[in-house]
């Protein structure tokens, strides 16, 4: 291996440690709240549902358990990129990709909406818990949650869409790039 390939393989090393992290936190997390705040019920269901704040901390935990599956498919996609750079720095030929395609690609808005997924779900898994905290009266709890659901839709959709259009516009303005450095070098040269 090239000293060229190292310091991307130790980022993306750590970033894939980022992510586990991340996705152990949910897990952790929403297991720890079902755990120690939703009792077990004694009619034969898992939760009563007819507990004080119970849509809070089961919207919070399904929540945080999406943000769980979201980082872990963010760190699955970091150990795919890093496989792709070792086995071009293995064996050239084995790859199908030169090396800058497969950095070009790992380094797209796109591959890290997962990632931005994850944290938005966790924040609005935050929220939702957080609910449990405030003084609103238990007939808006379920409107609380369906709100906090709702908006993180429609964060989610807008951030995803701003960076899958920053992808697709970013040939067009590196090309525009490189056309005003070439006009800037042919009048310098034209100019001398």
């Amino acid at each position: 291996m090239s000293a060229d390939q190292k310091p991307y393989l130790d980022y993306l090393d750590k970033e894939m440690t980022i992510m586990g992290i991340l996705s152990a936190f949910c897990v952790g997390t929403s297991a720890l709240v079902a755990k120690d705040v939703l009792p077990r019920s004694t009619v034969g269901e898992i939760f009563a549902v007819c507990q004080p704040d119970f849509y809070y901390v089961a919207g919070g935990t399904g929540l945080m358990l999406i943000a769980a599956a979201f980082f872990y498919r963010q760190r699955a996609l970091l150990a795919w990129h890093y496989g792709q750079v070792s086995l071009w720095a293995t064996d050239h030929s084995a790859s199908r990709s030169d090396l800058s395609e497969i950095l070009q690609e790992s380094d797209t808005w796109a591959g890290w909406i997962s990632y931005q997924v994850g944290l938005w779900l966790a924040g609005s898994a935050l929220v939702c818990y957080f609910g449990a905290l405030l003084p609103i009266p238990s007939s808006y709890e379920v409107s609380y949650v369906v709100i906090v659901l709702v908006s993180d839709i429609i964060i989610i959709s807008w951030v995803a869409g701003i960076r899958l259009k920053r992808d697709r516009d970013a040939p067009k303005r590196a090309k525009r790039r490189s056309w005003r450095r070439l006009g800037k070098k042919q009048v310098t040269v034209v100019a001398s």
